[in-house]
């Protein structure tokens, strides 16, 4: 009977423990998704004339733009001086980044700071 009623305790015991960590995942994810819907509340809208600004120029910061979505490369040490192998910051890359890069790889990195919008 005490053999029972220890293995019952024991079984309780992990039960519990998987029970907390049934609840440290939820609370993560919910957590992740509170992060997530932050970053895009921030998030701007811009048109192709309004990105041309963001060149990295005269202390401006270097976005780009790539399907769709506004990159910030400021602070990228491959973008110095808002360039990077002759492509210049402030113009949708798309194009570029797709067929000379890993794009997934290069915008993995990147600070999303918006979207294109209608120009």
């Amino acid at each position: 009977m005490c053999e029972k009623m220890f293995y019952n305790s024991l079984i309780q015991q992990e039960m519990y423990k998987v029970s907390v960590l049934k609840n440290f995942i939820y609370n993560m994810r919910s957590m992740e998704n509170v992060m997530r819907n932050c970053r895009n509340m921030r998030q701007q809208s811009f048109t192709l004339e309004e990105l041309l600004k963001y060149d990295g120029k005269n202390g401006n910061k270097a976005y780009v733009a790539v399907d769709g979505v506004v990159y910030d490369v400021t602070y990228n040490a491959a973008w110095a001086a808002g360039t990077h192998f002759g492509l210049k910051a402030g113009r949708d890359l798309t194009k570029e980044i797709s067929t000379c890069h890993n794009k997934e790889q290069i915008l993995r990195g990147l600070e999303q700071v918006g979207i294109i919008t209608g120009t």
